[in-house]
């Protein structure tokens, strides 16, 4: 079990830092939408309800951390070979990089036990 509000307190965070990742992945999608990316709308809203479809699941202990490293993973790939292309930061050269931050956050999940933690 928890003692204290420590434990409690830093899945909370975790979660919380998850469903923020969620909610900037959705508002860049509206964003692409606005500007007329029917993609930008179908893969960021896509990949903004995943990741807070196994947040939720991780923060109940329902699921591993697994398939929120593997989206990051997936993201940060995807989108720094767009802004490798590219050579513009914003959007793709951002995701990739809150991507990769978000893998490691999730891998950081794995190595200090795994299902409790996003």
């Amino acid at each position: 079990g928890h003692y204290g509000r420590g434990p409690i307190f830093a899945e909370n965070m975790n979660a919380l830092l998850s469903y923020a990742f969620a909610a900037l992945l959705a508002y860049g999608a509206l964003m692409g939408a606005r500007r007329g990316s029917t993609a930008s709308l179908v893969m960021g809203g896509s990949a903004a309800a995943l990741i807070a479809f196994f947040t939720y699941r991780v923060s109940k202990a329902l699921s591993t951390p697994w398939p929120l490293f593997i989206i990051a993973v997936f993201l940060a790939i995807f989108m720094g070979v767009r802004f490798l292309s590219s050579g513009n930061f914003m959007p793709a050269g951002l995701v990739a990089l809150l991507s990769a931050f978000m893998a490691l956050h999730y891998a950081m999940g794995f190595s200090s036990g795994g299902v409790e933690r996003v």
